[in-house]
């Protein structure tokens, strides 16, 4: 049983990463910013690309290639 639901929680963490790190992007992109006047279908047209790209990301490297920035340049580049 506790492996069921270890599966489940793993499962569940990449799906929630790879929804948060699309909708920032998307976010940041500015294509939300009439988000009440779109229909569904038109949302998710626009949100799409973002989550193919985070997907897919993910899906071939995990973590490996993330990286947290604070703006400056990073002491090993």
């Amino acid at each position: 049983m506790h492996e069921l639901i270890d599966e489940y929680e793993e499962n569940n963490f990449w799906d929630d990463l790879i929804d948060r790190l699309t909708d920032r992007d998307f976010h940041k992109s500015g294509l939300d910013k009439d988000r009440e006047k779109m229909t569904f279908a038109e949302f998710m047209a626009k949100r799409d690309p973002f989550f193919d790209q985070w997907n897919e990301e993910i899906d071939k490297h995990g973590i490996e290639r993330l990286e947290i920035k604070n703006g400056k340049e990073s002491p090993n580049s």
